[in-house]
C-alpha cells in the first residue's frame, strides 16, 4: 500500500508521511509497517508493527528458526524421514531429511552440525555429496572428527571458495589448501529480488565492491564434491575435476560430520540452510578389495517396483 516499503516514519518526506499515517489510522486498526522482527509487544505502536518477510530460498526450519530467535520461545522443527535422522546425532541447529536431501539449518550466528553415528569406527572413507545451498554461506564436511579432542580435517565451501583445514588436538587451526572454484553466472534479476530494487547488470557490477562484495546472498548453486581419505592421503574432486590431489594429513581418527554456518556478508540474515543431496558415505574393507561398508546413503538408486 505504501511506497516504499519500510519507509513510513523512517526516511519518507514528512508531508507524505503525515497523509499516509492519517489515512491508515482511519482505514485500519493496525499496520505492519516494517520488515524485521516477528515479535511485537504491548509497548509497540499498533501502527508501526514489524513483520518477518520470508525469502524465497528459506526452507521450513529457516522460518521456524527465525521465529524462535525473535520470540525467544521454543518451537518444534520439521525433521522429515525418521529412519535417516536416526543415523545422525544433532550437535546444533535443526535438520530436515527429505528423500535424497539433508537440509541443515544453523542457529542464529552459530553453526548447525550433524554427526554420523558410529562413523569413528572407520578410518578410511569415501564421501560424495551435492552441495546445493546458497553460494553466500558455509557448507562443510568433517573427516576424522574427534569430538573429545576437538581435532579434525574439514572441507568447507564458502562464497565459492573451497578450503581444506586441519586442527590437531591442542594446536591452532591450519589451512592446508584454498581454491576459488569456477565462476558462477547469475542474472541481474537475482539481485533485484534480493534488494527489491531493479538494477541493470552494469549498475550491479559497478556497485558490487561498495555494497555487495562477492555474490548476491540469495543465489544457489550445485557443486558435486567427492572425497577419498585413505591413510594419511586426501583427494578431493569438485564437479568431476580433481582440486586436491593426495594431500597429506596428520589427523588419524574420528568420524564424519556436516556443518552449516551463515556468512557475515549477509548482513540481514544470520541463519543459513546448508543443503546436502545424494549423500554417500562408504568405508572400504581393509585388505579386501572391492568390499565396502555403506555407512549412509540417501541417493536415488533406481525405480521402486
Amino acid at each position: 500500500m505504501i511506497m516504499h516499503a519500510n519507509a513510513l516514519y523512517q526516511g519518507m518526506n514528512r508531508l507524505v508521511s503525515d497523509v499516509n499515517d492519517a489515512n491508515i489510522r482511519q482505514l485500519f486498526v493496525m499496520h505492519f509497517n516494517r520488515e524485521g522482527n516477528a515479535c511485537n509487544t504491548a509497548e509497540d505502536s499498533l501502527y508501526n508493527l514489524t513483520r518477518v518477510q520470508a525469502a524465497l530460498y528459506w526452507y521450513t526450519n529457516h522460518l521456524l528458526m527465525k521465529i524462535q530467535k525473535d520470540t525467544q520461545q521454543k518451537v518444534k522443527f520439521v525433521q522429515g524421514d525418521e529412519q535417516q535422522a536416526a543415523k545422525w546425532e544433532r550437535m546444533g541447529g535443526a535438520e530436515e531429511f527429505g528423500d535424497n536431501s539433508i537440509v541443515l539449518t544453523s542457529p542464529p550466528g552459530e553453526s548447525g552440525m550433524l554427526y554420523l553415528r558410529d562413523s569413528e569406527k572407520y578410518r578410511d572413507v569415501r564421501v560424495s555429496a551435492k552441495l546445493e545451498g546458497n553460494v553466500v554461506g558455509r557448507q562443510t564436511i568433517y573427516l576424522r572428527y574427534d569430538r573429545q579432542k576437538e581435532s579434525f580435517v574439514r572441507l568447507l565451501l564458502e562464497n565459492n571458495e573451497l578450503k581444506l583445514e586441519e586442527k590437531q588436538a591442542g594446536r591452532p587451526l591450519v589451512e592446508l589448501s584454498k581454491a576459488t572454484l569456477s565462476e558462477i553466472h547469475w542474472k541481474p534479476e537475482d539481485l533485484a529480488y534480493d534488494k527489491a530494487t531493479v538494477y541493470s547488470k552494469a549498475q550491479t557490477e559497478a556497485g558490487a565492491a561498495k555494497e555487495d562484495p562477492g555474490y548476491p546472498v540469495n543465489i544457489s548453486h550445485m557443486r558435486l564434491r567427492e572425497i577419498a581419505l585413505s591413510g594419511k592421503r586426501l583427494t578431493v574432486s569438485v564437479d568431476k575435476q580433481v582440486v586436491i590431489d593426495s594431500q597429506e594429513t596428520a589427523q588419524d581418527s574420528g568420524g564424519i560430520a556436516l556443518e552449516s554456518r551463515y556468512s557475515e556478508q549477509n548482513q540481514k540474515d544470520d541463519i543459513y540452510d546448508a543443503v546436502f543431496t545424494d549423500v554417500s558415505v562408504v568405508a572400504p574393507a581393509a585388505g579386501e578389495p572391492g568390499k565396502e561398508t555403506n555407512l549412509f546413503r540417501n541417493a536415488y538408486s533406481g525405480w521402486r517396483v
